[in-house]
């Protein structure tokens, strides 16, 4: 079961009635807009859609306030006007192995842009829990059709480093240490490619 449009106005999702073992991902974007948090990029594409007033709708509170593990997809939703790709890395090109990447959270997802993100912590991939001693190294690739403006890397749900590559590239690899990481503090990291 995964989360659909969560911070629509219409239909405001309630992270109260939550069980992980049923929900690994949640849609964090589709036509009606993107749920991460309250103005994020994208929150109202169009103007038949509204987003919720109610922050607790939004998928930032249910990992920085509850502390939820998801992975992240999009969605075309069910007409012409959805535009969201869900991306899955699968160990094989099956339904039992697009089953297991869901329930993994060995995914990601994109406004419509087929673009590729490899986000690796210490060998983990992204969705991946991992325990560190010291400050953990963060390998990153992106690449896209069109030009990438920035990447963005997020700390529990807040830019801690912004990456502006030079030209017009349509790929880009880096390794550096993870931003802002304080050593038995429990946190989560995640990409944005613009």
């Amino acid at each position: 079961t995964i989360p659909h449009h969560v911070a629509d106005e219409s239909l405001p999702f309630s992270w109260e009635e939550f069980d992980q073992e049923y929900t690994p991902v949640v849609e964090i974007y589709q036509c009606r807009g993107n749920g991460e948090h309250p103005g994020c990029p994208k929150n109202k594409p169009l103007t038949r859609h509204n987003p919720t007033r109610f922050r607790e709708a939004y998928i930032d509170y249910a990992l920085a306030e509850k502390r939820y593990k998801m992975g992240f997809i999009a969605s075309g939703d069910h007409n012409s006007i959805g535009v969201g790709l869900a991306a899955l890395w699968v160990e094989e090109v099956s339904r039992k192995g697009i089953l297991e990447a869901l329930r993994s959270r060995r995914c990601f997802a994109t406004t419509g842009d087929k673009i590729f993100v490899d986000f690796i912590i210490n060998g983990f991939m992204g969705g991946e829990t991992l325990t560190a001693q010291s400050t953990p190294r963060i390998s990153l690739h992106v690449e896209s059709v069109k030009s990438i403006q920035s990447i963005e890397i997020l700390k529990d749900s807040k830019v801690v480093k912004k990456i502006v590559p030079s030209g017009m590239r349509t790929n880009y690899t880096e390794e550096l240490d993870a931003p802002e990481f304080h050593i038995g503090s429990s946190c989560y990291y995640y990409l944005r490619v613009i």
